[in-house]
């Protein structure tokens, strides 16, 4: 193991590496065999770094089978709590025996390794893409970013750059400092490599953006093989033909501004002809021309999951292209297109100076650490109870040994004694208000795709109010199937790691690497982040928590268990209006439900357990639908009913799920960007008929419910089961929850249409 080679992050320019505060970062370990083969499972790696609190931490992964003098790539990964977070790499037995430590690693803040909230990072596998370097670059004063043309800040991109298929990461979540992944496939040895891809890596990349990544997927000369290698990576929806060569792209040229004198126009272009499926559109089409009566799409998009794919129908990294002069208004046209937004308020920071409260996963976080049955004392009942307790053993008590009993020399005594008194009634006090109990506060974001193969995602994000100092040990397992879901073992749409449960910290800059935690014995997550062991909480304290999972929807109405919703809706011949029937099948109620489709919204009210409501009268001529804008500031949308609760956790909700969309995105979202869907609920590009998805977007909530924990995980109204104590495996009971929970869900539904003919 050589430290040289050891790299925490994605590749960037100048053999350094790229990634976030506070989320999961890959971090690349190179091993050299020595004269005897290494057999699998014998040593491992342990990574130590510390979180946004400056506790540290372990992540472990073992080192696989490597022939004698050979070598292999070894991924661990990590969620750097803080800009100055050291790190720490060991090679150990599986017994623990230490063999090799490499200490005191860290990122090169002179390189800029570490990524701004406000900065969007481009991940190009495949090709170096230097055109794409062509976008604007960070700058050490930190400029603002550059606008669209609808007047909206764009995002300043950063690029990593990944060349073989052996440096990919080998789990999802190591792609999730990733905003938006390029593909390109015209290097013959690189597509080779695609062909060859192991399952992990496979995986891996699929899994990332079925949970809400975007890609750009580049296909022209190396059709045929790509065309294979989608055989098992199902990212578009949509099988490629054959491919064919167009004297030029004017529309192409057109749509992205570029100017039609350059001294190398984009000609003679090799471009994929494709049949898409439902859940694919064209975006930018050319008309006719001479060899091909047929008008063609060459830039293509389509969902995959939750994550949203532009194909493009050519190669983005060879030429034609490559050699085009009107590649940076290209690149500038696509950044527009797939980059998250980036509200104005975070263009307006400087390098290194995030304010972290602005962020919607700090407000997010802020409101799970907020217990209403846990009174906070005010600044002034403490000051006043400072100022009798200095009183008490000053003044107070010189007066009472000197005047009453006239013996100084008793201090020794009353002293300790008025001490540990005064000790004794704050602790008794602190325990009366803040009671004996753990208290959870929980929010659960459930994801259900409609579409072909059905999925539902799963979020969740919740906190542990701790009445005593205790190390948790914490899992978290999907309620299936009374939610609607199937998890098995042995079933092939099953991901490598359902369940990934992490602590949640800030995109911030963090504690000063210096900073000493009060715990010192490191805790550790479990394999593949399925959990974690030995979380210390402080006395009084809260930690936070996330997690996200994915399990494929019922496939086949069953009696004891239907699918969780059913939805059969079409569209009128006008494209203007929806009819057909919406049904609950939660073991829930959806509460203030509204429906969105092309660009509107519209109430629907709430839908009981088993309940079937028409959408028809949604659409009469004196219903008014409601605009996109309206959705960020309608104040009622998804508020709990009745308003038990002061929690404002539902304006953070209804910020985060369509962020990207009109009137959103006030405030930074780096952390969270994932959940957005706001591009579902945009029109397609244009020179075509179908302005919309063919699609309908269900948003509601759950009533929310404050009771006894293990009360509630009993009555099945939360998706998720939370384990505390012991990790979720098939081997073990869940042991029952105690304290108090509160917990929130929220669930979004996407419809497939059909249209009428």
């Amino acid at each position: 193991m050589d430290d040289k080679g050891i790299r925490i992050g994605l590749r960037g320019g100048d053999n350094g590496a790229l990634s976030r505060n506070g989320v999961w970062t890959p971090v690349m370990i190179p091993l050299q065999a020595g004269a005897e083969d290494v057999p699998r499972d014998r040593y491992r790696l342990v990574v130590e770094t510390t979180d946004g609190e400056a506790v540290p931490y372990h992540y472990t992964v073992p080192v696989p089978a490597i022939p004698a003098h050979s070598s292999q790539v070894v991924f661990a990964y990590v969620r750097p709590g803080s800009t100055g977070a050291a790190f720490t790499l060991t090679l150990q037995t599986t017994d623990g025996s230490e063999i090799q430590s490499i200490k005191e690693l860290s990122r090169d803040l002179s390189k800029k390794e570490i990524l701004e909230p406000r900065e969007v990072l481009y991940l190009v596998v495949g090709s170096s893409l230097h055109g794409l370097q062509i976008a604007p670059k960070v700058e050490a004063a930190g400029p603002a970013p550059p606008s669209n043309n609808q007047g909206q800040d764009v995002a300043i991109p950063r690029v990593a750059s990944i060349e073989s298929v052996a440096d990919l990461p080998d789990r999802w979540f190591g792609y999730e400092g990733v905003d938006v992944a390029v593909i390109t496939t015209s290097n013959d040895t690189f597509v080779a490599e695609l062909l060859d891809m192991d399952k992990a890596r496979r995986e891996a990349v699929l899994e990332w953006v079925q949970r809400g990544g975007r890609l750009v997927l580049s296909v022209g000369r190396n059709q045929p093989s790509v065309a294979k290698w989608l055989e098992k990576m199902p990212l578009v929806d949509g099988v490629f033909r054959s491919k064919l060569t167009r004297p030029s792209l004017p529309n192409l040229q057109m749509w992205c501004g570029a100017d039609p004198r350059q001294k190398q126009p984009l000609r003679n272009v090799e471009i994929t002809c494709v049949q898409p499926g439902p859940n694919m559109h064209g975006l930018v089409y050319e008309a006719p021309a001479a060899g091909d009566v047929q008008t063609r799409p060459v830039l293509w998009q389509s969902s995959c999951g939750l994550g949203r794919v532009l194909l493009v129908a050519f190669d983005l990294d060879a030429p034609p292209f490559s050699t085009w002069d009107g590649q940076s208004a290209f690149w500038k046209k696509l950044h527009e297109e797939i980059a998250p937004r980036i509200p104005a308020g975070d263009a307006n920071l400087s390098a290194g100076s995030l304010v972290e409260d602005s962020e919607l996963a700090a407000d997010l976080k802020r409101e799970l650490e907020s217990f209403q049955d846990v009174p906070v004392i005010s600044f002034g009942w403490v000051a006043l109870l400072i100022l009798f307790y200095i009183a008490l053993v000053g003044p107070l008590d010189y007066l009472l040994l000197k005047k009453v009993f006239k013996r100084l020399e008793l201090t020794w005594i009353t002293f300790p004694v008025l001490v540990l008194l005064v000790s004794v009634a704050a602790y008794a006090t602190a325990s009366y208000f803040k009671g004996d109990d753990l208290r959870i506060n929980k929010i659960d974001l459930l994801d259900i795709d409609l579409h072909s193969p059905g999925r539902i995602y799963g979020h969740s994000w919740f906190t542990l109010f701790s009445p005593r100092v205790r190390n948790y040990t914490i899992g978290l397992e999907p309620a299936v199937p009374q939610w609607g879901g199937r998890w098995k073992a042995d079933d092939a749409d099953a991901p490598a790691s359902p369940v990934t449960v992490a602590v949640m910290d800030g995109p911030g800059p963090g504690p000063s690497g210096a900073l000493q935690s009060l715990f010192r014995r490191p805790y550790e997550y479990a394999a593949d982040a399925s959990g974690l062991l030995r979380v210390p909480i402080p006395m009084w304290a809260t930690r936070t928590f996330t997690a996200s999972w994915r399990v494929p929807l019922q496939d086949a109405p069953h009696k004891d268990h239907p699918p969780p919703f059913q939805a059969e809706l079409r569209i009128s011949r006008d494209g203007k209006a929806l009819s057909g029937a919406l049904t609950n099948h939660l073991p829930v109620e959806l509460q203030g439900a509204v429906l969105f489709f092309q660009g509107q919204w519209y109430l629907l009210g709430d839908l009981a357990p088993g309940e079937t409501r028409e959408v028809a009268p949604l659409f009469e001529p004196d219903v008014k639908p409601h605009s996109l804008q309206e959705w960020f500031t309608e104040g009622r949308v998804l508020q709990a009913q009745p308003a038990w609760s002061a929690s404002g956790s539902y304006k953070v909700l209804r910020a985060l799920l369509f962020y990207g969309a009109p009137g959103g995105g006030q405030q930074p979202n780096s952390g969270l960007r994932l959940l957005d869907a706001g591009w579902r609920v945009l029109p397609l590009g244009e020179g075509q008929q179908r302005r919309y998805r063919d699609e309908a977007i269900l948003v509601a909530r759950t009533p929310p419910r404050n009771d006894r924990a293990e009360t509630i995980a009993q009555e099945g109204v939360s998706p998720t089961y939370l384990w505390l104590g012991e990790l979720p495996d098939s081997q073990l009971q869940r042991p029952a929850l105690s304290g108090y929970l509160q917990q929130e869900t929220y669930v979004r539904i996407y419809i497939p249409l059909v249209r009428n003919l």
